[in-house]
C-alpha cells in the first residue's frame, strides 16, 4: 500500500503529524509513505524512518512570481513529481483549501476531514473520503485519529480527558518516545512556539519553573 501525506506547513503542524506516520507504519506492515511539505520543513519528515520520499514545494516563494519562467519550470517539475507514483490514498492532514488543491495534483483518491471537522469546510468537497474528528482534540490526536479512520486501524488517543493546557506535556513525551534524541531541538522549538501562542491567546499557563528546569536538565543529560 502506498500513501501520500499532504501536510505542508508550518513547523509545529509538521511535527504534530509525525506520530500519525508511526501509527501507520505499525498498523500496516509494508506501507509506503510519501509526504508533500514546504521545502523549508522537509528535513523533519525526511528523518522519519517510515517516510520513503519527501516531495518539497515552495508555494510561499512561487506565489509571489507565478508568471516568471523560473516559477513555471519549478511548478512543472513539482507536478511531475506528484504524478510519478500511483497512490492508494492521498491524505490531506492539513485541512486547508490550498492543501486540498495540492492533493488534487497527486495520482490517487483523496481523503481528509469532513466539513464539520475541518478548518476550512470548502476543502472537504475535494475529498472522495472523509473522516469525522473532534476539533477539541489536540492536533497530534486529530492527525492520528483521521489517519486511523481512513486507513481502517485502531489507535489509542494520547490526551483524551486531559486539560488542554497540559496536553503538550503528553505530546512531548510521545515525540521523545517515538523519535528520541534526534528530535530534541525540534521538540524544544515546538514547545516554545506552543507556549508563545498559548500565552497570546490566554489559554496556556506558563510552564512552572521547576518543570522547565527539570526538562532542560533532562535534555542536557540525554545529549551527553
Amino acid at each position: 500500500m502506498r500513501v501520500l501525506i499532504v501536510k505542508t506547513s508550518s513547523m509545529g503542524d509538521v511535527v504534530h503529524a509525525l506520530p500519525a506516520i508511526s501509527d501507520m507504519a505499525r498498523a500496516i506492515p509494508g506501507v509506503q509513505i510519501d509526504w508533500v511539505v514546504e521545502k523549508g520543513f522537509s528535513a523533519m519528515p525526511a528523518q522519519h524512518r517510515a517516510v520513503q520520499r519527501v516531495i518539497p514545494l515552495q508555494w510561499r516563494k512561487w506565489r509571489k512570481s507565478l508568471r516568471s519562467a523560473e516559477t513555471r519550470a519549478a511548478l512543472a517539475h513539482w507536478r511531475a513529481e506528484m504524478r510519478r507514483e500511483r497512490y492508494d490514498l492521498v491524505i490531506d492532514l492539513q485541512g486547508l483549501l490550498k492543501s486540498a488543491l495540492f492533493a488534487c495534483f497527486a495520482n490517487g483518491p483523496r481523503a481528509g476531514y469532513d466539513r464539520h471537522s475541518i478548518r476550512e469546510p470548502l476543502a472537504s468537497f475535494f475529498y472522495g473520503r472523509t473522516g469525522h474528528v473532534s476539533r477539541e482534540l489536540h492536533a497530534v490526536d486529530r492527525c492520528r485519529a483521521l489517519a486511523a479512520q481512513l486507513l481502517g486501524y485502531r489507535h489509542c488517543l494520547l490526551a483524551v480527558g486531559m486539560p488542554h493546557q497540559y496536553q503538550h506535556f503528553a505530546v512531548e513525551r510521545l515525540l521523545h518516545a517515538l523519535f528520541g534524541l534526534q528530535f530534541q531541538g525540534i521538540r524544544r522549538v515546538a514547545r516554545h512556539q506552543f507556549h508563545q501562542v498559548g500565552r497570546q491567546r490566554g489559554t496556556v499557563a506558563p510552564l512552572p519553573a521547576s518543570q522547565g528546569q527539570h526538562g532542560h536538565q533532562q535534555d542536557q543529560e540525554q545529549a551527553r
